[in-house]
């Protein structure tokens, strides 16, 4: 009988060894898996961290990005969003102001803005990550303080001007709260029916005016090239006239070239004529002016006392 109580004593001591391991192991295993889910956190894709103490809410000099980190346990990472952020004054926020001469105007925008990673710590320090809200209503105020600068006939006619003052002065708000401003646009400028209305009568007003100045250059303009088409018709004549009288000129000068060359050639032929009869000047003129007389009529010859002729040429004529 002692020998089987030992025995049984014997397993009982080993189940309890091996239930207090196995417990043992479970507790560490807990600890372990609590200690890693409180050490350890990731920042997504798109965005930023700061790790802070859990106990002394200090945060560390540092800005994680996208990663898995081990921070301590009692640490935890706040996070910002990397990318650009809207801000809408349409339907969550509402936006009305006064002009300066009193009208009141309801005004619909948006702009978008991204947190510089490099001020989060200063951004976090200050507005902690009720920033957004902080951005709402600086902005709100500095709108309304540009929309007081101009008159609702300004508004009308000069809206985009006015959208460029307007994302000049939130730069320079949204700047100071370690933030920039990336896009900015004004949607739409709600004025009072009565103003609008008026506004349009004096457009229509002005079309037409402009109508009817477009109207009276147009008239201008036709009476104008009515007298250029006159004065080309005129000076189409003049033209007309001065090139008849230059091909007139040139054809003149044409034939006294025409006659210079053929008396020079002629010159040439009775000089190398006279050359080889071995005529002297006198006898060559002689027989030049008989040769003229023979390739004429003779009604229209005119013989004078000095003229050389052949006599009996002569004869045979006068007894004819």
């Amino acid at each position: 009988m002692n020998a089987k109580n030992n025995t049984f004593s014997t397993l009982d001591r080993r189940k309890k060894i091996l239930g207090g391991i196995f417990v043992c192991a479970i507790v560490v295993t807990s600890v372990f898996i609590v200690y890693f889910i409180l050490a350890f956190d990731s920042v997504g894709y798109n965005q930023y961290a700061l790790n802070q103490n859990g106990l002394t809410q200090e945060i560390e000099n540092k800005v994680y990005e996208k990663g898995f980190y081990h921070i301590g346990p009692l640490n935890r990472f706040i996070k910002f969003p990397t990318t650009v952020q809207p801000i809408e004054f349409y339907e969550s926020y509402r936006l009305d102001s006064r002009t300066k001469d009193g009208l009141l105007i309801h005004i619909q925008l948006s702009f978008q803005y991204k947190l510089r990673k490099n001020d989060l710590i200063h951004l976090y320090g200050t507005f902690a990550l009720d920033y957004e809200n902080y951005f709402v209503s600086q902005s709100r105020t500095t709108l309304r303080d540009v929309a007081s600068f101009y008159n609702a006939i300004e508004f009308f006619n000069n809206r985009t001007f006015i959208g460029d003052i307007m994302f000049e002065y939130l730069i320079q708000d949204i700047d100071a709260m370690y933030a920039d401003v990336v896009y900015f646009q004004l949607r739409e400028i709600d004025l009072p029916d009565e103003f609008e209305e008026a506004l349009k009568q004096v457009q229509i007003a002005q079309q037409q005016y402009q109508i009817a100045l477009y109207e009276q250059e147009a008239a201008i303009i036709r009476a104008q090239t009515q007298i250029i088409e006159a004065q080309a018709e005129a000076n189409i004549t003049v033209v007309l006239a001065e090139a008849d009288a230059e091909a007139y000129l040139i054809n003149m000068e044409a034939q006294a070239e025409a006659l210079n060359i053929t008396l020079t050639a002629e010159r040439l032929a009775y000089y190398a004529m006279g050359q080889q009869l071995n005529l002297s000047s006198s006898e060559l003129l002689a027989l030049l002016w008989i040769m003229a007389i023979q390739e004429h009529d003779d009604s229209l010859l005119i013989i004078g006392a000095d003229t050389p002729v052949l006599i009996e040429t002569a004869l045979n004529t006068t007894e004819n």
